[in-house]
């Protein structure tokens, strides 16, 4: 039973899986690259003409710098006396680095 990855209509990532599956079998499915992941199935959206496409479980993933950190700040555009950011949107810069937000 091969089986891709695809984009689902709901706009998630899906298989499409030649033959059959079932809500909580386990499928290997092989990515572009070569690189093959097992996936547990969801839900069944559509089967038919030998294909079934299906949903899958997500996946945990691990936390982003922005999530681990309370806030992405770029050392090269951030004050620490003052925590002024830039990359926040407070363009006009803090009182200390007026005209040079880079010092």
């Amino acid at each position: 039973m091969a089986a891709t990855y695809t984009k689902l209509r709901t706009g998630d990532w899906g298989v499409r899986i030649e033959g059959t599956a079932a809500v909580g079998s386990a499928v290997t499915v092989t990515r572009r690259d070569g690189q093959t992941k097992t996936e547990t199935i969801s839900r069944v959206v559509w089967s038919g003409g030998g294909v079934t496409l299906c949903a899958v479980e997500p996946t945990a993933r691990p936390a982003t710098q922005y999530a681990r950190s309370g806030g992405y700040r770029s050392r090269e555009h951030h004050c620490e006396a003052c925590e002024w950011n830039q990359d926040a949107g407070d363009m006009n810069g803090c009182p200390r680095h007026r005209g040079n937000p880079r010092d």
